[in-house]
């Protein structure tokens, strides 16, 4: 247990009152040591009872004035303290108690893995719209635009598969040829991650 990865869960909200209980409580319910859980709400001033939720369920809550999406997951990446750090929708939900062990895996086995990211399925009771871009990875203009490059389990067709582990496959992307990958779909990323100084300099994130 000892050796285990503290994780972050980063998640912006705005008035997201009627789905983040269902997405806390998925995250709380992780077999994985309480201890070892941060849960940061990037919050762009919501009027409903979100924040009475987030504080609930123990989460930190970042304001973000600023109220854009990817402003408030950089701002609560900043804070976070995780070695692997998740970006999350607050319509989100983890399927599974172990979603956290099974994700770190990729991490633990290899050191060079930087991201990870999951399949996303639909909840039965969901709408047929949402269901749909869910099987496809995608929505119908970016299919169009990405084609196998938008659904993972077509990934083998484009990109070489450096390995496959228990559960999970390593592939090699390029600057060139790159997939299209949903951040705030469970995406993870280590907290130390930066480009190769051959791309930038800066921090990826």
């Amino acid at each position: 247990m000892n050796t285990l990865p503290r994780v972050s869960f980063v998640i912006p909200t705005l008035n997201a009152a009627e789905v983040l209980e269902r997405c806390l409580a998925s995250i709380r319910r992780q077999g994985y040591p309480s201890d070892k859980v941060e849960i940061l709400i990037a919050d762009g001033g919501s009027t409903d009872n979100t924040i009475a939720i987030a504080q609930r369920y123990g989460c930190r809550v970042i304001p973000n004035p600023k109220v854009i999406h990817d402003i408030g997951v950089s701002l609560a990446l900043e804070e976070s303290n995780g070695e692997i750090r998740f970006i999350v929708a607050a319509d989100n939900e983890l399927p599974r108690r172990d979603w956290v062990s099974l994700m770190i895996k990729p991490f633990q086995e290899n050191e060079d893995v930087y991201g990870a990211f999951p399949r996303v399925i639909s909840p039965r009771e969901d709408n047929s719209a949402n269901r749909y871009f869910n099987l496809t990875h995608c929505d119908p203009f970016n299919w169009f635009i990405f084609h196998n490059e938008a659904d993972p389990r077509l990934f083998d067709r484009t990109y070489p598969i450096i390995k496959r582990g228990n559960g999970y496959i390593i592939y090699a992307y390029s600057v060139e040829k790159y997939p299209m990958i949903g951040f705030s779909q469970g995406f993870a990323v280590r907290k130390d991650f930066v480009r190769k100084p051959e791309y930038a300099e800066d921090e990826i994130l």
